[in-house]
């Protein structure tokens, strides 16, 4: 039986357990996902501007303008009812003026990689945007809360954030039916879903984005956030804070998105010690009205 097999015997009420794939299993399986596309010219671009101190507006705009999605989405997310400017933006330079550099780098690298993930493989659009929705409430929650570590990494912890879970992104994208069986097993067993995840297939989603974030070159910081958000205190010293943010920015977000607000009861004690923050600390985090970044929510609709 198929570790996909595995999965879908689970999920049908199946008597046996779900065994670990063997190595070989796990490499086919594995293969097919690292074989995903390279980053297209436009997204290497964002990257090079997102990571040179010297890149200014202009710079950005010029990258953005060679994409005609891009540039749609940036004008859109300008005109929006939320920021609230009257007269009308037509150019990509006046929207840079309206939002911020920083909001428009952090979300035109963001979707540029889950677009490049999308083509891959059949659309799922109701997959497509609750990952979409719960990446904005996670990227936002992580740009609150290290502002009271870190706050000249605001926009670090929001790209971080955004990025988090593009190993189910790519999961989805290569294997759409067997990974939502996978999804509906961990739904049924009330278990997460990284533990169905690495017994049926022998690595989990925050593996396959960490692995592809670093095939892909994004800097170490966010490939180690990705790689070790469930798991926190494995990250390398240097990401650690940073790993500890986007850990609890997901569970803040998963919380805020099933008004459950046990959530907190979830966080690693050891990534609170990190960040120096208490269980009301937290809760307070969820009240923050810029948590549910509602109008960053439509950023992603063609």
């Amino acid at each position: 039986m198929s570790p996909f097999e595995q999965a879908r015997t689970t999920v049908n009420g199946g008597e046996n357990q779900s065994t670990r794939p063997s190595r070989q299993e796990a490499r086919t399986l594995l293969k097919k996902i690292v074989d995903l596309p390279t980053l297209p010219a436009v997204v290497q671009k964002v990257i090079e501007v997102v990571e040179d101190e010297r890149s200014s507006a202009t710079d950005l705009a010029r990258v953005i303008m060679t994409d005609e999605s891009l540039t749609a989405r940036v004008l859109k997310l300008a005109n929006s009812a939320f920021y609230g400017h009257h007269r009308g933006v037509s150019s990509v330079t006046q929207a840079m003026v309206v939002l911020g550099f920083d909001v428009v780098k952090s979300l035109v690298l963001g979707i540029s990689i889950f677009n490049t993930l999308w083509r891959k493989g059949r659309k799922v659009s109701a997959e497509r945007k609750k990952m979409w929705l719960h990446s904005v409430t996670t990227a936002s929650a992580s740009n609150v809360i290290i502002c009271a570590t870190k706050p000249e990494k605001r926009e670090t912890a929001f790209v971080a954030g955004l990025l988090h879970d593009i190993g189910k992104v790519a999961l989805l994208s290569v294997y759409p039916q067997e990974y939502q069986d996978i999804c509906r097993s961990a739904d049924i067993k009330n278990c997460p879903i990284q533990e169905v995840e690495t017994s049926v297939l022998g690595f989990d989603h925050a593996e396959v984005g960490g692995w592809l974030s670093e095939q892909w070159n994004l800097p170490p910081e966010i490939v180690n956030a990705i790689m070790y958000h469930h798991r926190p205190t494995a990250a390398p010293a240097d990401s650690r804070i940073l790993t500890s943010v986007v850990h609890v920015g997901d569970l803040l977000a998963t919380g805020t998105e099933e008004g459950d607000g046990d959530w907190v009861l979830l966080v690693d004690p050891k990534a609170k010690a990190t960040l120096n923050v208490t269980d009301a600390d937290l809760l307070h985090y969820a009240h923050e009205p810029s948590i549910r970044g509602d109008h960053l929510k439509d950023f992603m609709a063609r």
